[in-house]
């Protein structure tokens, strides 16, 4: 008999809540800190009590091997999808055992859909490019990628504190408030990622959500380019942990953008230096961002020529139902 044969799936309950933090440490999902073993507790019981979640278990005997959560979810341009989220165990990832994980996932997906939405279009799950198993067995359940981001990295060094950043004329660098020019900076952004496959437009309250009211965004940090009275580029900068135990930060560039007419002057260096500047005067370890490797501005060039190294690509898939 084999492994998927004996592989049996069941609802988790209150008494897996040892062996789930078992695998979320297996697959670092979480670590053994205090905190963050009562962070994921507390998760793990929200997840259990939210009638629009279903938590599921993997077993091979007694043993959980993996497990996934599905979850009804809406999208900023309004569509209801189920959103799901897998663990397996680094040990257990044979593609027999990943088929059929994935076929219990889309199993239960539907069946939720059904109960809890009639207007779900879709599954969604994010998976790791380099987890070459667990993307096939994915693409072969008939998910497709519809997005895709890759991870770059930069250590920070002393000489970044002091960067010759020259502009050219008319251009100034201008401190960042989110709260001033509003709409003009929103308006700015659409526009900067309107040919960007993938990026949806934002509306004022995504702007409130995830740059007045976001707690990581540092405006110190962040900078905007001037043209006169109008704004012309832009970098969103954040700070966060770089483990749970909130002992070492990094800067993350969440957004940088200029504006078409703007391009080729070197307006994108410009800005990627201000900041590592910046986060290097603060006494930040390394910076980090995140790119649309379709993006038709090719930035990767960009930030690859100024040090960054990919370290990851995530992939989001869909299967339509």
């Amino acid at each position: 008999m084999t492994n998927t044969e004996k592989m049996t799936i069941q609802d988790l309950s209150v008494r897996d809540l040892q062996a789930w933090l078992n695998l979320a440490h297996s697959t670092k999902r979480t670590s053994n800190s205090p905190q963050a073993l009562a962070e994921a507790t507390e998760e793990f019981h929200n997840a259990l009590t939210d009638d629009a979640v279903d938590v599921v278990g993997a077993f091979m005997g007694a043993n959980l091997l993996g497990c996934f959560e599905a979850r009804i979810t809406g999208s900023r341009s309004g569509a209801t999808y189920i959103a799901l989220d897998a663990l397996l165990r680094p040990e257990s990832r044979s593609i027999e055992l990943l088929r059929s994980l994935v076929a219990a996932m889309v199993e239960r997906a539907r069946l939720l859909g059904e109960q809890q939405s009639d207007e779900a279009r879709g599954l969604r799950i994010t998976a790791d490019a380099s987890d070459q198993l667990w993307v096939q067995a994915l693409k072969e359940a008939g998910f497709v990628t519809t997005h895709s981001a890759t991870t770059m990295r930069r250590a920070l060094k002393p000489s970044d504190k002091n960067p010759m950043v020259v502009l050219p004329p008319g251009l100034t660098f201008a401190p960042f408030n989110p709260t001033q020019e509003a709409d003009a900076q929103l308006a700015l952004h659409n526009e900067v990622f309107g040919d960007v496959p993938g990026s949806p437009r934002w509306a004022t309250h995504h702007w409130q959500e995830m740059l007045v009211d976001k707690p990581a965004v540092r405006h110190d940090l962040s900078t905007v380019i001037r043209s006169a009275n109008q704004i012309v580029a832009y970098a969103h900068t954040e700070v966060w942990d770089e483990d749970e135990d909130a002992t070492t930060h990094y800067a993350w560039i969440a957004r940088i953008g200029v504006h078409e007419s703007c391009r080729k002057f070197g307006l994108g260096t410009a800005l990627i230096n201000q900041v590592l500047s910046a986060s290097a005067q603060a006494g930040l370890p390394y910076i980090e961002l995140e790119v649309e490797p379709n993006n038709p501005t090719e930035p990767i060039r960009l930030y690859q020529r100024l040090g960054f190294k990919e370290t990851s690509t995530e992939l989001e898939l869909e299967l339509m139902i």
